[in-house]
């Protein structure tokens, strides 16, 4: 089949060719036939690129479907802060001191005041005596 589009296209540009060669009074009713040749190598290259690019923004496409629940932007939370401190335990060292005794009546004699209870009768009663 190759060969048989191979042996086609050699003999149109033959034609071609013959036709070139008439004198120039049949130029004016000469028909002309045009046709492209592509190659190969053209057709891979151009396949490729277009795979290529399409693969390319179909695995873009996708990228962006699975990470787009974690980058979407949710609506702002409202958001109260607190702040706490913890509490601060101290060791303090224990005080020992001495509490001296209460002093004896005797010590205490030039300091005390008798107690005197007038009952209104003019005559004034003392309770202790030092």
């Amino acid at each position: 089949m190759k060969s048989f589009i191979i042996a086609v296209v050699i003999g149109l540009s033959c034609v071609s060719m013959g036709f070139s060669q008439d004198c120039d009074r049949h130029r004016q009713h000469r028909k002309v036939i045009e046709f492209k040749v592509i190659k190969p190598k053209s057709v891979v290259k151009s396949t490729a690129g277009y795979l290529c690019g399409t693969s390319k923004k179909m695995f873009k496409a996708s990228k962006d479907f699975w990470t787009a629940p974690f980058t979407t932007v949710g609506p702002v939370l409202e958001i109260k802060k607190f702040k706490y401190t913890l509490p601060k335990i101290e060791w303090k060292r224990g005080l020992f001191q001495h509490i001296p005794a209460p002093p004896s009546d005797e010590e205490m004699k030039d300091y005390l005041l008798p107690i005197i209870i007038d009952d209104g009768d003019g005559n004034p009663t003392q309770i202790s005596e030092f």
